[in-house]
């Protein structure tokens, strides 16, 4: 299975690959994405969507992104066409149910904005002094 999200933010539409009852995870199971548009950050796709908990993460079943195993609450960066999104996989979405892959600011524009308040708390002390 592959699943891919081709939607578009901030009201996508990916493919979820749905059940009923408890879902195996087994072996590495390699996930493909192409993003069509940027994702809105935070944003949450579902690719598991299930009705009872998942097993198989705690035997070693990972999904994949190209060639590295992500572990529960990995950050991985997408880069597709002009696209580039960090994204975080959750394997406990829903109590268990769910395997979710959620949209993430890019470190480094967080940085940015995290200096950029850092400077203007700074200045508005300065003119109070």
């Amino acid at each position: 299975m592959v699943p891919r999200s081709r939607s578009r933010s901030p009201s996508p539409h990916p493919i979820k690959p749905a059940f009923t009852g408890a879902g195996t995870l087994a072996g590495t199971i390699a996930l493909g994405i192409t993003l069509n548009a940027d994702p809105t950050d935070n944003f949450t796709f579902t690719i598991l969507n299930g009705t009872a908990p998942l097993v198989g993460y705690s035997s070693g079943a990972r999904f994949s992104y190209a060639g590295t195993p992500l572990d529960q609450g990995a950050q991985f960066n997408v880069v597709s066409g002009t696209f580039n999104q960090f994204f975080t996989i959750d394997y406990t979405a829903d109590g268990g149910n769910d395997v979710t892959l959620t949209a993430i600011p890019e470190p480094t524009s967080l940085a940015a904005l995290l200096s950029g308040a850092a400077a203007l708390l700074g200045l508005r002390r300065r003119r109070q002094s």
